[in-house]
């Protein structure tokens, strides 16, 4: 008789405080270890990544801008602007889709096999916090009077759904809320910025919250933190 035996190791837990850089870790955090003994993994596993909000933490996740990152090296990276921008140039992105929120405050992903080359000894793990922004501006080639003071943007007014943190659903939502891009077509589009106020610009104007919003009949669209569409997306067919 075979018998196959699951093993699960410990769950490895720190808090971070946030610093004010984004090319210094906030926490930087070194362990050594022996692989497949303890916290440290063999190649292969099943690995997990976790950002959880507990007790008094005050930060939510902001989904989808929000990462989870990781990079099999034989490199060390130290805790400066030059390596840091190095490491995260290396590593590995894990999608927005394979990240799930199994309960309030808790995100995570999971690594089907991880693989991990037997020459490199360092695997970093990275948790990407880092806030990013966007805005548009008025141009002309020729004038700087007409980009200063006869720029218009944009505030196109459209339908779209309530928020959802899942695109398995979204297409599902009735179009309810009025809405407004600052794209040039009917519906807002990929680099466009949509916003739930009839102001596009200036300090009144309120971005949507990262998310994801059906924005016409047979389409989505993916709200960055940043109130930028990453992505438009047709429904399948039912």
């Amino acid at each position: 008789m075979c018998r196959y035996n699951t093993n699960k190791s410990p769950i490895d837990s720190d808090l971070c405080k946030f610093g004010t850089s984004n090319l210094i870790a906030s926490t930087y955090d070194s362990q050594v270890g022996i692989r497949s003994l303890g916290v440290f993994p063999e190649s292969g596993v099943e690995f997990t990544l976790r950002s959880n909000k507990i007790n008094f933490d005050n930060y939510d996740w902001g989904y989808p801008s929000d990462n989870f990152k990781y990079l099999s090296s034989n490199t060390l990276y130290a805790n400066n602007q030059a390596d840091i921008a190095s490491l995260l140039a290396a590593s590995t992105t894990i999608a927005n889709g394979d990240v799930i929120s199994p309960s309030s405050g808790l995100y995570q992903a999971t690594i089907s096999s991880l693989d991990l080359p037997i020459a490199n000894q360092y695997l970093y793990l990275i948790y990407d916090y880092r806030t990013t922004s966007c805005q548009s501006f008025c141009y002309d080639a020729s004038s700087s009077s007409n980009a200063c003071c006869e720029c218009t943007l944009p505030c196109v007014a459209f339908l779209g759904s309530n928020r959802q943190q899942e695109s398995t659903v979204i297409c599902n939502q009735p179009l309810v809320n009025t809405y407004y891009h600052t794209g040039s077509g009917t519906y807002p589009a990929v680099g466009d910025f949509v916003y739930s106020s009839s102001v596009c610009i200036s300090s009144q104007a309120v971005s949507l919250t990262a998310g994801y919003y059906k924005s016409e009949a047979t389409k989505y669209i993916r709200v960055g933190s940043s109130g930028i569409v990453t992505e438009l997306v047709t429904c399948p067919t039912p």
